[in-house]
């Protein structure tokens, strides 16, 4: 080989290292490389292998395969079994090598994307495998409107100078707080209450009234999630 990498990757072709995206959009990711081809190099003779796109948890160790080419002159083709959390939602563009990931969640944003190419290397006394990470090793941060899980009751029975609590489960990311306001009621004002995060990306806010009298009977209590990218 000369000293020279066979595999040379074009992190200015390539996809970004970090991915915004928002949710149940979609993304196309790429791993741009140059190869100096199969045969003789130098003192060794290559043969291309294969090249994985493979996706791996940050909260999970382990690494799985989602699409792989096999030699030179291949095709990127998706794996005959798709991690559950992807099954569905991803696809390759053959011509170019692309892998795309459609109707992003939010526990996409848990995921790692990388790619690898894979050569057999003969010196003449028989042949082993070199491995070559590709760059970059990619993470996606999927955005979006807060959207309720658990949406608030239709009614609400309560005995007068009693409590309401009423909770609301949603998600979103950056994480969302709820406003609950009583519209019919002259100068109310939002009563903001921030979100306690129960799950990745899933949060619960609770409102509390204390000692309601009668005068809220028949009044309508609105509540709007919100975050940083809007509200719902």
């Amino acid at each position: 080989m000369n000293g020279q990498n066979p595999i040379s990757p074009v992190e200015a072709k390539s996809s970004p290292s970090h991915v915004i995206a928002a949710k149940r959009s979609s993304v196309w990711l790429h791993w741009n490389y140059t190869y100096v081809g199969d045969g003789p190099s130098g003192a060794v003779t290559l043969t291309y292998k294969e090249q994985l796109v493979r996706v791996n948890s940050t909260s999970q160790p382990s690494i799985e395969t989602l699409a792989k080419r096999t030699g030179q002159h291949g095709a990127l083709t998706l794996e005959s079994t798709v991690p559950a959390p992807f099954n569905g939602r991803v696809q390759v563009i053959p011509g170019n090598s692309t892998f795309v990931i459609h109707g992003l969640q939010y526990n996409d944003s848990t995921y790692q994307l990388s790619s690898s190419v894979s050569l057999d290397i003969d010196p003449g006394g028989g042949a082993f495998t070199m491995h070559f990470v590709l760059k970059p090793v990619v993470s996606i941060t999927v955005n979006g409107i807060p959207d309720f899980i658990t949406r608030p009751q239709i009614t609400l029975d309560v005995n007068e100078g009693s409590n309401l609590q009423l909770q609301v489960e949603m998600d979103g990311n950056p994480q969302p707080s709820a406003d609950f306001r009583w519209p019919h009621l002259t100068g109310s004002s939002p009563t903001n209450v921030p979100s306690v995060k129960l799950y990745p990306f899933v949060y619960s806010s609770a409102y509390t009234l204390t000692n309601i009298d009668a005068s809220y009977c028949g009044r309508l209590l609105q509540t709007t999630l919100k975050n940083s990218i809007g509200s719902s």
